[in-house]
């Protein structure tokens, strides 16, 4: 090795060496470093161009803040010294962190306000999902992904004929539940009071997706995800239809309450 192939080699240890301590230390830090510790989300697209351009500028701030738990929340108010009391206003919580307001507050889980969330955040998958369902054409191209754990993903081009030849289906049929909405599940798949937030199904093929949607903190992300997929009445149901003789698919996925996405929403 030459010696500028040394030095080379030497700056390259010691920037990584640097880069490795930053990272500590901004994992160590209780507010700034919470986002590290995120597991199973979709990677975050904080471009210059994007965060300029895409948002406006409160909605900006409060995106930057609330990833770091920087708002102005009674308790961070109380911390600063900008006021004397912590608790929550609508459930009189005596501590009340971004936490507490976004997933914990009683007061908003009974007047509906949590349910609200969900609800929105369902009718934008419902968006998404159903021009899919009603394409006659097959997309050119497929999508490449890039989850926050350096994962690599890539969704081939929608098919319209199976693999052994014969036309996919082409009668799906979508339903979803809403609070003020909701609907029996098909009883031809499985007789049951289970209302998963989305269902899709088609009866030329016997195949049904079933979905459930989890609206969370971030951070619960993985427990949130291991509830839902082991709940009894949704197990119940998949396990009904295949013995019916339905191809049963079942999905539990997760919308972070500040917008941010899990894994398993891809």
């Amino acid at each position: 090795m030459t010696p500028k192939q040394h030095r080379q080699e030497l700056s390259c240890l010691v920037k990584q060496s640097e880069e490795e301590n930053a990272l500590v230390y901004v994992y160590n830090m209780a507010k700034q470093g919470r986002p590290l510790a995120w597991e199973a989300v979709m990677f975050l697209d904080v471009r210059w161009r994007k965060l300029i351009y895409g948002f406006s500028d409160k909605l900006l701030s409060f995106y930057l803040n609330s990833m770091s738990d920087t708002l102005p929340s009674p308790a961070n108010l109380l911390l600063w010294k900008k006021s004397t009391l912590g608790s929550c206003s609508l459930c009189g919580y005596h501590h009340c962190t971004l936490f507490h307001i976004i997933s914990n507050c009683r007061y908003s889980l009974m007047t509906g306000r949590y349910n609200w969330r969900h609800d929105m955040v369902l009718r934008r998958l419902i968006e998404i999902i159903r021009p899919v369902l009603e394409k006659t054409d097959a997309p050119k191209k497929g999508t490449h992904f890039k989850s926050s754990s350096g994962t690599e993903y890539y969704v081939p081009p929608l098919q319209r004929n199976t693999e052994r030849g014969k036309p996919a289906a082409d009668d799906w049929q979508l339903i979803w539940d809403e609070e003020h909405d909701t609907y029996v599940f098909p009883p031809q798949i499985a007789s049951t009071n289970a209302r998963p937030d989305i269902a899709i199904w088609s009866t030329a093929t016997k195949t049904c997706i079933v979905a459930e949607l989890t609206v969370c903190w971030e951070e619960n992300f993985y427990q949130a995800h291991e509830r839902k997929q082991g709940k009894k009445d949704y197990i119940d149901l998949i396990n009904t239809g295949r013995k019916n003789g339905w191809h049963m698919h079942y999905f539990a996925v997760e919308v972070g309450a500040r917008g941010v996405t899990s894994d398993s929403l891809f």
